[in-house]
């Protein structure tokens, strides 16, 4: 799933400046220690949806009515991607005295009914265009080959971004992030 290597190399940018316990469930990684992590008892999952479904239906006792918050990121996608059962099923799965979050570029009719349907008083907050970048947020936009991408970030990194600043960085997958991981911390 492309969208889960932003969400992770976010969450490994957060998570560094909290006292969290955060576990990834995601499909390709070991079930075992998935389990061994989740039972640590963590205070963030995030999870792709089939991943998080394998495992309630492979552990017994494990429950979701304790969750406090649950979001859904990319919603739309998750559901251009036929993951509208699950979604479904994890919901029916969490305690009613939860806040829901659900992110999402375009409005489907699918997404719109989910909304409807799952959450209780949808809010629906809606960016214009005047409002949708903040004017402290710095952009830059560089085309480059492909050989060039991580040399140009780690000169961005070394050369522009100063120590004192907070940064995110977006990849597609999750092999970008681990690697990206491996390389910022040589």
């Amino acid at each position: 799933m492309q969208l889960f290597g932003s969400i992770m190399i976010l969450t490994l940018v957060l998570v560094s400046f909290v006292d969290l316990r955060i576990n990834f469930l995601v499909g390709g990684d070991s079930m075992e220690s998935q389990f061994e992590e989740l039972a640590q008892s963590p205070d963030i999952i995030i999870a792709t949806p089939d991943r998080l479904m394998h495992h309630l239906f492979e552990v017994d006792d494990m429950s979701l009515r304790s969750v406090e918050y649950v979001v859904f990121d990319e919603a739309d996608c998750l559901f251009g991607m036929g993951f509208a059962e699950q979604l479904h099923k994890i919901l029916a799965q969490l305690g009613a005295n939860r806040q829901t979050l659900l992110f999402s570029a375009t409005l489907p009719s699918a997404l719109a009914e989910f909304a409807k349907a799952g959450l209780i008083d949808p809010q629906l907050f809606r960016l214009d265009l005047e409002t949708m970048i903040s004017p402290d947020l710095k952009l830059a936009f560089f085309t480059l080959r492909q050989e060039e991408k991580y040399p140009a970030l780690l000169h961005l990194i070394m050369e522009h971004i100063g120590s004192d600043e907070q940064t995110l960085i977006f990849v597609s997958t999750k092999h970008h992030v681990e690697f990206l991981n491996v390389l910022l911390n040589i």
